[in-house]
Order: C-alpha cells, then sequence, then structure tokens
C-alpha cells in the first residue's frame, strides 16, 4: 500500500475553534509526530512538530491539530479543528480528516471514515510536508 502524502496551502484560510478541546473528561486519544531536538546545551531532547488529539466527551468526537515547521523554506505554524457526529462511520477519522483541512493540509487521499489506522498515516505525511520526513509516530490513549 503507498504511504499517504499532505501538502500545506499557505493561503488557506484556517479554522481552529477552541470549544473543540475538551481535556476535562473528554481526552480520547492523541497522535504525535516526534522528532529528535539537539539544541539546547547539547542533551538530547525530543519535539512533536505535529499533535493531533481527539476528545470524544459523549456522542460527537472533536479533534484539534497544531503543526509547526518549515515549507518551502519558511516557518509556517498553523492549526485547525473539526468534529464528527452521527454514526455508521469512523467519526475519529472523520473529525481528523477536517481538522487537517482546517489547518490548511490537503491529503492525498482523504481519511474520513476510514479507521484511525488512516490519522496515523495522516500525522506522518504532516510531518514529512512540514520538513520531517523521518518523524516517528507516539499515540498515546485515555
Amino acid at each position: 500500500m503507498k504511504t499517504q502524502s499532505a501538502t500545506y496551502d499557505p493561503k488557506a484560510k484556517t479554522k481552529f475553534s477552541t470549544s473543540h478541546r475538551k481535556e476535562n473528561g473528554g481526552f480520547h486519544a492523541e497522535y504525535a509526530a516526534i522528532v529528535p531536538d539537539n539544541y539546547e546545551h547539547n542533551h538530547s531532547k525530543c519535539r512533536n512538530p505535529v499533535t493531533l488529539r481527539l476528545y470524544w466527551p459523549g456522542t460527537v468526537c472533536y479533534a484539534c491539530l497544531w503543526v509547526g515547521g518549515k515549507v518551502e523554506g519558511e516557518e509556517i505554524y498553523t492549526s485547525g479543528s473539526g468534529n464528527a457526529g452521527g454514526g455508521g462511520y469512523c467519526k475519529a477519522s472523520t473529525a481528523a480528516g477536517e481538522a487537517i483541512r482546517n489547518a490548511g493540509f490537503k491529503l492525498e487521499r482523504r481519511i474520513d471514515g476510514v479507521g484511525e489506522s488512516a490519522i496515523e498515516e495522516a500525522v506522518l505525511a504532516i510531518a514529512a510536508a512540514v520538513g520531517y520526513p523521518d518523524a516517528m509516530l507516539h499515540v498515546s490513549h485515555a
């Protein structure tokens, strides 16, 4: 299977709603791209240029995405959020797909409704798009 790829549109209108953050009683999972960061006092540390969090406080799944890196030599910092309700499909990947689009990214293949493994591929694709092609994925669940 071909891996996912992502592109960033610096002219895209981003959309982030703080009401989608549900830390108090709604955290479901976090997908983070992890890379080495050796800047401070020669001590090896890690940073995460891409963080996608899912919140599921009830019947609606919320996603928030934060991205920092470089595209074509320019530093970018962007964020986006999304949500998905209803039933009969994977709400987590649908909310994540909306957050990714709302942060200004376009994926080669849409991930909406296809399962959480698609979220993992998307996070790594976004990391590669912002200058971190060798990022590792860290996933944590509530």
